[in-house]
């Protein structure tokens, strides 16, 4: 699931579009929805599901009247049928792009509407000219799914084969994309993606258009663009996210032997988004292994420690800021020429990897010298060691010696997994939890597989998504003998990685014929 560091990453794409336009052209950038019902989720006998809700506040049909000799699509209109999106078919007006973040949820917003997204395992946003986007959704067909009722009620978009890259992976079926709306601009339109079809979108209608103050902390319509199970964001609410840690720290120091206080602290974490808003698997595991902590331990071991606590609550703070940092924006969250909207961004994913990606699904991490040394005089690296039991050599009998300490800047140490059950932890720390802890080790320690050995399977990151992950160069494609030409590392149009020179290797397989 996108977490707070892609999450701010696709507002930064906004962002630099809406700078740009204004330096440009000297007005706002401005733009409208248009959603395609027919891509949107079924559900099942079993489970209902619904991938659009809609509030209307204020919201009338006559502020946005449908013109006599408009059309809309009938399989939009078939999946709409006394659904409560059904408003929104009809052309609607362009109003002032207006984007903000909070945590793991996304707002966008143009004219009467506003979108909130939940995006799910993997939904994106997706930068692209307004004739690309016209061309790829000119072609629908039916989706994947085996029963064919269903199927054609869950509708995908073919890529046409100048959006796929020479010597990419090679697909057994041709490549679709599914785009559940978009956000339409006069030179630039934002696509919201996703293949697993699980992202959720809330409309909110108001009887006026949004405007960019509407979408700051504390503004009228603050509570009613996010979700009532999020909590205050630790970059744009500090003072409210800290006082909301506070207050959990007194719950669970007032139930020590609650779930709360004795489930490991990465659990905790991830499910308390009304205290950790914007906190995921990666982003919590990297947290933790910065503080020094084993993920599994109790939070109430963390909230009984003055210390220990306000370290914890610092470090918080410093570790979120970084998701807006102008290093990280700049060298993560760039978009890639828009020649292609589909192409790989290979400068953002080797810069993820590498600098934002600490043990969460890695080998080996490269560990601050303070910190490596810390847990070494503390004995998390000593197996027999149990933690939060007092741990110290009588040094100059000591085991350790001078020499067992980082002498550089960093040291590099393995990433070990533990398990027990289906909960799985990361970690560089050797020693063993405490026997009353709830978490014991199943399986491990073993050394954790790196994600950027997954091939061609989504694993982390703002680039790592499905419809570009299929556009990364093959590894066992042969190209043309010869010397690629040079491109630009964050625009590469031409030679070798053109989206205009195709080749016969390039494997669309069966392609179906659209729908219309």
């Amino acid at each position: 699931m996108p977490e707070v560091d892609v999450l701010q990453s696709f507002k930064h794409m906004v962002v630099k579009q809406q700078n740009a336009h204004m330096r440009q052209y000297k007005t706002p950038l401005h733009g409208h929805f248009q959603l395609f019902p027919r891509t949107f989720a079924l559900g099942t006998a079993t489970k209902s599901w619904s991938s659009c809700f809609t509030q209307l506040c204020g919201y009338t049909d006559s502020l946005e009247p449908t013109p006599a000799e408009f059309q809309p699509n009938k399989f939009d209109m078939e999946r709409s049928a006394g659904q409560p999106w059904a408003y929104l078919l009809k052309p609607l007006h362009d109003g002032e792009v207006v984007v903000q973040t909070r945590g793991k949820e996304l707002f966008l917003a143009a004219g009467y509407h506003g979108i909130r997204l939940n995006l799910g395992l993997e939904a994106t946003i997706m930068c692209m000219r307004p004739d690309d986007f016209q061309d790829i959704t000119s072609a629908d067909v039916p989706g994947p799914n085996p029963n064919k009722a269903k199927a054609q009620k869950l509708c995908s978009f073919l890529i046409d084969d100048r959006f796929i890259v020479e010597g990419s992976h090679k697909t057994s079926k041709a490549r679709q994309i599914t785009i559940f709306a978009a956000l339409v601009c006069d030179n630039i339109v934002f696509a919201i993606v996703d293949l697993a079809r699980l992202v959720v979108m809330e409309v909110v209608s108001l009887d006026r258009h949004w405007q960019q103050s509407d979408a700051e902390p504390g503004s009228q319509f603050w509570d009613l663009m996010w979700s009532n199970n999020h909590g205050p964001d630790w970059i744009s609410e500090p003072d409210a996210a800290t006082q909301a840690l506070l207050e959990w720290r007194q719950r669970i120091l007032k139930e020590p032997l609650g779930a709360a206080a004795q489930a490991p602290i990465l659990r905790v974490i991830c499910d308390s988004q009304d205290i950790f808003n914007g906190f995921g698997r990666h982003t919590a595991s990297d947290f933790l292994h910065l503080q020094g902590l084993w993920p599994a331990m109790p939070p109430l071991l963390i909230c009984k420690d003055e210390d220990l606590f306000q370290s914890f609550l610092r470090g918080v703070s410093s570790y979120m800021a970084q998701w807006v940092s102008p290093d990280y924006l700049s060298r993560v969250a760039g978009v890639p020429a828009l020649d292609n909207p589909l192409q790989f961004n290979y400068k953002s994913d080797r810069n993820y990897m590498a600098t934002y990606v600490l043990v969460y699904r890695k080998t080996s991490v490269s560990v601050p010298a303070t910190l490596y040394n810390k847990l070494l005089q503390s004995g998390m690296f000593d197996p027999t060691h149990m933690i939060g039991i007092s741990f110290q050599y009588p040094y100059p009998e000591a085991k350790l010696s001078p020499s067992d300490f980082a002498q550089g800047q960093f040291k590099i140490c393995p990433v070990w997994t533990y398990q027990q059950g289906t909960f799985k932890i990361y970690t560089i720390i050797r020693a063993c939890p405490r026997e009353e802890w709830w978490f014991q080790v199943e399986i491990g320690p073993v050394l954790a597989n790196d994600a950027r050995l997954a091939g061609y399977k989504t694993t982390l990151g703002p680039a790592q998504f499905r419809n570009q992950l299929d556009n990364r160069l093959d590894p066992k494609a042969h190209g043309k003998p010869g010397r690629r030409p040079k491109v630009s590392r964050e625009a590469p149009a031409t030679g070798f990685f053109s989206l205009h020179h195709r080749s016969e290797a390039v494997d669309l397989g069966d392609r179906p014929k659209p729908r219309r």
